[in-house]
């Protein structure tokens, strides 16, 4: 009998009481009779099946789990829900423990990992208000499978033993010593050489044709002749048209992975440095003249600084070129300058200066980004040099708070240490400007009261706070660090204004814009978040940038309840009465998706990105499929939101350092914070699978996103190494149905065996989905729901949950940050991560298909 049979405990469940109406499509609901429970010990079988193939089988197989977003059952004490198993001190695990994905080596086989009873919420109250006679499209707008609920079953580690390969005790290795990437053919080396453009590309063995009844082979696809070319419409004759969709080329770029710690600066150019187009902007002989003076006082005649390589300054030809590529390019993620208004020669040298700088992050003429990175390295010289002198100071505190948040994005991304601790610096500075000057500004914004040019500036100083808002969220879910503003310091403020009144070229266009288009003020953030979370609609006049900031709003918020329910008072409830210590105070720790007021937080947020994402599929459509950036920022928003990312991180930088390699780079972990990590890892895979599964249906999306439809944007690296880290984990730790089936013998049977009827999939049920691609929502919730039994294919990896799928799934994560062009800093060092991770996978032997 499997060891996850032998450890159930079904005298706590309790019968789910089902509603007895679903009026959307039918009047009553099904009926589902829960197994009695002492039938489990005559029929073993039917017990794994119900547990570990929920929603398959008949009536009677189904486990209490199944139908969760039409059960209701009476919540149990937060007592029995929101605590985890107990995870070993500092003092039981040694220094010298080494922890893989099972674990500690001196974990006792009979320690589980305890969950208690789980508890269910009735459906939203919007699905109960359609009927069958006068049908409500508003009335279903939420997602079922938002509101699945954790499973509730014990799971020891003696049967995760059989899923994971034990990591080798106190082994080692040095990627720098001939270590091949087992996904690849040639070897990325991390120390500096060029990396290979041919990130591997899995081949599956070829099948032989199949053979009907000995007769004539079925000719194979390599066999029939391709057709020759498509034309743009199925009229044009050809056997199909080509896409209406973009689709960008994915090529991994060779790259050399340097660490610039002892890197020299250089501002030498290959002119021309062009963009394809003529600059619109030039730049003043007063703003050249003083960036002139400023490059030789701090850059090559410094005593205090490090001196540059000896060469001219760029003429201004070429700054107003990079100019340029900071509106082609960077503009798009973070529009707080005002490209109709912008006048070089109105503006102070440090803000062009820190424009120019992240310009030059996009330039093509700088392959190794030493220009780059020594444009941003004077950025930093500069604000070190005003402190001293203030006759440099910018007179506007707007200024030189857009040059610190301008600076703190091109700084973070290049890795250059002391350039970090300059964007951790610049960061905290424009945040501070925030709590002083931002949310205390009285501002008009009236569009029937203000000319155009004083709405200019009232927009512009709106859309510079919440750029620096917006990028201090941004940064607290890609890096995991805490953020410096509140979700309050923003909600009583006006979103930034509909993209169409800021793109106006003139006075004119927006006089007519503001006549004709029937444009009101926008919302304040704080009424856009109700409207979403309370009305499930979403507020008109909202331009794309303050979708992004609703997006991060409500990431802020499932902050604010998980910090407030994690919290060593949050166990206690006040009483008049004399209480006990000992009866409030637990070592450990709370696991959030177990708590009630958590879960349902967590649940609205999905609904409420949700809502959001209707409304981007409408601009999806609009634009023959063409893919906004918005769109990433809503697929990662679900992979922050439902994935436990700090675990995965952090436990993915002890498997690093456990090979001693880079242990500069990554954080220290501990063996005893390393075997906590791996728990709530593991209880994410196993008991919270539904929405693990949600999350790799948006990390797939991600891939897809920056695959077709990248822009080069900062986040765009970061946000792939998430999914690819994401898909990892969920790979490794999950128990997936489809890699072995146990049969009655006690061996294993493949993916493929028809003699395993009890687990056979419905004819109507899909068994396969490609997880990287945009799917109907039918097949996703599916997936969701019973994708524990379903292929998840990938490109270029194929079934994630198959034979090497975790390492799969960190190739292909390299290869799609390898095709990006810019941010090379951040590149490297994600490339690094998956790298090494990759190597660590392979010496632990966790993905290996056991038969």
């Amino acid at each position: 009998m499997n060891k996850a049979t032998k450890n159930l405990n079904f005298g706590a469940l309790s019968a789910p009481k089902l509603s007895t109406e679903r009026t959307i499509s039918t009047s009553t609901s099904t009926h589902i009779e829960l197994p009695n429970p002492r039938s489990y010990d005559e029929e073993p079988e039917l017990v794994h099946r119900a547990l570990l193939n929920p929603g398959q089988g008949s009536a009677h197989d189904v486990p209490f789990a199944s139908g969760l977003a039409e059960s209701e059952i009476d919540p149990t004490s937060d007592r029995d829900l929101v605590y985890q198993s107990e995870v070993p001190t500092a003092q039981q695990i040694s220094a010298n423990t080494t922890i893989g994905f099972t674990g500690l080596q001196s974990t006792p086989s009979d320690l589980q990992i305890t969950q208690q009873e789980s508890t269910y919420y009735p459906q939203s109250d919007l699905d109960q208000t359609a009927t069958l006679s006068t049908f409500d499209w508003n009335a279903n707008i939420t997602s079922t499978i938002n509101w699945l609920q954790p499973d509730s079953f014990n799971l020891d580690d003696a049967d995760l033993g059989t899923l994971f390969p034990i990591f080798p005790e106190n082994y080692y290795f040095s990627p720098s010593v001939d270590f091949v990437s087992p996904t690849q053919h040639t070897q990325v080396d991390v120390s500096g050489t060029v990396l290979d453009s041919s990130v591997s590309v899995y081949q599956e063995t070829p099948q032989p044709s199949t053979v009907i009844l000995d007769a004539q082979r079925i000719p194979t696809p390599e066999s029939v002749p391709p057709p020759t070319g498509c034309g743009e419409y199925y009229v044009d004759g050809d056997a199909g048209r080509l896409p209406k969709s973009k689709r960008r080329r994915v090529v991994a770029k060779p790259r050399i992975l340097t660490d610039l710690d002892d890197s020299s600066f250089s501002l030498s150019y290959t002119p021309p440095m062009i963009t394809g187009t003529p600059p619109r902007r030039g730049l003043s002989e007063d703003a050249y003249t003083n960036l002139d003076f400023l490059y030789r006082q701090l850059c090559l005649d410094t005593t205090i600084f490090k001196k540059y390589a000896p060469s001219a300054f760029p003429p201004r030809s070429a700054l107003a070129n990079l100019l340029s590529l900071y509106f082609v390019h960077f503009d798009r993620t973070m529009p707080s300058i005002h490209p109709a208004s912008f006048k070089p020669e109105k503006e102070h040298c440090a803000l062009l200066l820190a424009m120019m700088a992240l310009g030059s992050c996009y330039a093509d003429f700088d392959p190794s980004g030493q220009f780059a990175l020594s444009m941003h390295e004077f950025v930093r010289r500069f604000l070190v040099f005003i402190q001293e002198q203030r006759q440099w100071y910018p007179d506007d505190p707007a200024t030189l708070a857009q040059v610190h948040v301008l600076h703190a994005i091109g700084a973070r991304y290049t890795l250059y240490e002391p350039l970090q601790t300059s964007s951790s610096l610049s960061l905290h500075a424009a945040t501070e400007f925030c709590r002083t000057s931002w949310r205390t500004q009285e501002r008009t914004k009236a569009l029937t009261s203000c000319g155009w040019y004083t709405w200019i500036a009232n927009e512009k100083a709106t859309r510079l706070g919440y750029c620096i808002w917006l990028l201090d969220a941004m940064w607290a879910s890609q890096f995991q660090q805490s953020p410096h503003l509140r979700l309050d310091d923003a909600t009583h403020l006006q979103l930034p204004c509909p993209d169409r009144l800021w793109a106006a070229a003139d006075a004119s266009e927006f006089d007519q814009l503001r006549t004709t288009s029937g444009l009101s003020d926008p919302p304040t953030l704080g009424e856009a978040l109700q409207s979403l979370y309370i009305d499930k609609q979403l507020l008109p006049n909202l331009g794309e940038l303050s979708r992004v900031i609703l997006i991060h709003g409500i990431i802020h918020r499932t902050w604010e309840v998980k910090t407030t329910v994690t919290q060593s008072f949050s166990r206690f409830e006040p009483s008049a009465l004399k209480q006990t210590s000992n009866e409030v105070n637990h070592a450990e720790p709370v696991w959030p998706p177990a708590v009630p007021l958590f879960n349902k937080w967590r649940n609205s947020a999905c609904d409420c990105l949700d809502i959001l994402h209707w409304s981007a599929n409408a601009a999806i459509g609009a634009a023959s499929g063409m893919e906004h950036p918005t769109v990433l920022h809503l697929h990662l928003a679900r992979i922050v939101l439902l994935a436990p990312l700090e675990d995965i991180l952090l436990f993915s930088h002890y498997l690093i350092r456990s090979s001693r390699e880079s242990n500069r780079v990554f954080p220290h972990v501990s063996a005893a914070e390393a075997e906590a990590h791996r728990r709530r890892i593991q209880r994410w895979a196993v008991q919270d699978q539904y929405k693990a599964r949600l999350a790799a249906i948006h990390a797939g999306a991600v891939l897809w996103h920056v695959r077709l439809y990248s822009i080069d944007a900062f986040y765009e690296p970061t946000a792939v190494a998430l999914a690819a880290l994401m898909f990892w984990a969920l790979s490794a730790f999950s128990i997936n149905k489809t890699r072995t089936r146990p049969n009655s013998r006690g061996g294993a049977r493949g993916r493929s065996d028809p003699s395993d009827g009890g687990c056979s999939p419905s004819p109507d049920v899909c068994d396969i989905i490609l997880i990287d691609r945009p799917t109907d929502d039918e097949l996703v919730q599916q997936f969701v729901r019973q994708g524990d039994s379903m292929r998840a294919n990938m490109t270029g990896v194929g079934d994630v949950f198959g034979p090497r799928g975790p390492r799969k799934v960190l190739a292909e994560g390299q290869k799609l940050i390898l095709s990006l062009g810019g941010w090379r800093g951040i590149s490297n060092y994600w490339v690094k991560v998956l790298n090494r991770l990759e190597k660590v996978t392979a010496m632990a032997g966790v993905d290996t298909e056991s038969v």
